[in-house]
């Protein structure tokens, strides 16, 4: 073979592999076609900032929705659920002892007239008066470990419940109350001396109100 001859067949070579270029191909040294990435063109200064700054609106955007989205379902979250410190609230007023209709007049009536304030300082005062009252008075008592007392004061739970006192101290006193699983305790003064007998009769008036209702 001539050397003009190799050189025809090195062009026509060339040729193929330029044209396999132009269409997107080029040849492997297994003679396989493969795909040639396309390259991107390359941007300016400027549209790289525009680029950049579309990024970032569209970033915001999705942003805004999300908190939104969050704050409305927060919203609709404390609409259904109660604030936990009113429903402390909600419990203490549960507990508290019952009014009669002369307290429950003079309550609504200084609630009405006196600022909050006013009603904090007047509620110490009547705390501390109440509480020299109670001790005075359980002083003044004597109580033992068996004896029976009817509960007036303390948890609204157990008022009129008749208890045994298990243990006494000076102004308190541990009492047993049917139906509690701990002790409850009392200032001596929250409770009444109860004689057996009383409590009988009472158990027996009771029962006879049950035989009737059935």
């Amino acid at each position: 073979m001539s050397t003009s001859d190799t050189n025809e067949i090195d062009r026509q070579i060339n040729l193929a592999k330029a044209r396999q270029q132009q269409q997107g191909f080029e040849t492997t040294v297994n003679d396989e076609p493969v795909v040639q990435r396309q390259r991107k063109p390359r941007l300016t200064q400027e549209e790289k900032l525009a680029q950049t700054a579309e990024k970032e609106r569209v970033r915001l955007e999705k942003k805004f929705e999300r908190e939104s989205l969050r704050e409305q379902r927060k919203l609709e979250r404390e609409g259904k659920q109660k604030n936990p410190h009113m429903v402390k609230i909600e419990k203490q007023l549960a507990r508290l002892p019952y009014m009669n209709e002369t307290v429950a007049e003079l309550f609504k009536s200084l609630t009405q007239k006196l600022s909050v304030d006013e009603l904090e300082t007047l509620a110490r005062h009547v705390d501390v008066h109440v509480r020299f009252n109670r001790t005075t008075t359980a002083v003044s008592r004597t109580i033992n470990v068996g004896d029976l007392v009817r509960i007036t004061g303390g948890p609204v739970a157990h008022l009129g419940k008749i208890a045994k006192v298990t243990r006494a101290q000076r102004i308190r006193c541990y009492v047993e109350v049917p139906g509690s699983e701990k002790e409850v305790y009392l200032f001596i003064s929250e409770t009444e001396p109860v004689a057996q007998e009383d409590v009988e009769q009472l158990e027996s008036e009771s029962n006879d109100n049950v035989a009737v209702n059935e």
